[in-house]
């Protein structure tokens, strides 16, 4: 469920930031690259709890390490190299580092290992994010048309900004409802309970 929502603010990364104040421009790619990294462990999220159902912490506590440690290497190496640049360009620096290593080292390797327990192939496990995936696309999408036209309606920036992101989120979750059967069965859940709730309170009154 962090991919969607995570996909949207990369694509809003801009807008979220003119809206904060002119200081957190800069942090615009910053944001977007980060919400990539966040993505990465979204999709990596499966493999601790299935580690430790199958009685291998030990090892769910290595790959903790072998996350830790090139992640506190990198981010040393990124900011010796970047020390003498801009704000802006170390943000930028360490954050580009960070995506790099996740999704050329511990994705690949997580996948890997969640492959290999699970008997399941990483076809299946690629088939099985595709919806989250998708949300997160089309969501994107939504807010980049909404936005730009409602500039050009004269709307304020910060409003169109959250109108664009209001937009995009319900785009991810119909898009999530219509893939995802139970999460369907959850919405519909609720809606039932709310109905059953709001007839109920006019007859107490």
């Amino acid at each position: 469920m962090a991919v969607p929502p995570l996909a949207i603010v990369a694509v809003a990364s801009a807008d979220i930031t003119k809206v904060l104040g002119a200081k957190w421009l800069p942090a615009a790619d910053a944001l977007q690259i980060l919400c990539a990294v966040g993505i990465a462990r979204g999709l990596m999220v499966l493999t601790g709890p299935l580690m430790r159902g199958l009685g291998r912490s030990r090892a769910h506590g290595a790959l903790g390490w072998a996350h830790a440690i090139p992640s506190a290497i990198s981010i040393a190496v990124a900011a010796y190299w970047y020390q003498d640049a801009a704000n802006a360009q170390q943000a930028s620096g360490i954050a580009w580092v960070r995506a790099l290593l996740f999704a050329c080292v511990f994705l690949p390797i997580n996948w890997a290992i969640l492959a290999a327990l699970s008997h399941v192939s990483v076809w299946r496990l690629a088939a099985a994010m595709a919806p989250a995936c998708a949300a997160g696309l089309i969501g994107g999408a939504c807010f980049a048309g909404t936005t730009p036209l409602l500039h050009s309606l004269g709307v304020p920036e910060s409003v169109s900004t959250m109108v664009g992101l209001a937009a995009a989120g319900t785009a991810a979750l119909i898009v999530l409802a219509i893939a995802d059967a139970e999460l369907r069965l959850q919405l519909t859940s609720l809606w039932v309970h709310f109905r059953r709730e709001r007839t109920r309170l006019p007859s107490e009154g």
